[in-house]
């Protein structure tokens, strides 16, 4: 019987250190997209691509909503999320340039 109890108790604080890990690296990804994002919209402004400056601004700004949906409801892995991502910045930097066909992600299905 104590064994059970002991894992009742375990299981949902492994769950919750799991789902904060998660919602962490998915914070850094979405502050990597973003960045990128601002990239490519500074491309299609400077190559003089309207419409794809539409498209990558329209796509910049659903994933800005997005981080403020999650730091609303999770200020501090926000915040440590940030934190990580600025320090990783420092240290790898930004690319000067993509390699050709970088931003097919980002493309409309």
């Amino acid at each position: 019987m104590p064994q059970s109890n002991l894992i009742n108790h375990i299981m949902p604080l492994i769950f919750g250190i799991l789902d904060t890990w998660q919602d962490f690296w998915m914070i850094v990804d979405s502050y990597g997209r973003a960045s990128h994002l601002v990239n490519l919209c500074r491309w299609a402004k400077r190559k003089k691509l309207s419409g794809v400056h539409r498209a990558y601004q329209y796509q910049l700004r659903r994933e800005l909503i997005n981080l403020k949906g999650v730091k609303f409801c999770r200020p501090f892995t926000t915040q440590w999320a940030i934190v990580l991502y600025k320090i990783g910045q420092l240290i790898v930097g930004e690319p000067t340039s993509y390699r050709r066909g970088a931003a097919h992600r980002y493309r409309a299905t």
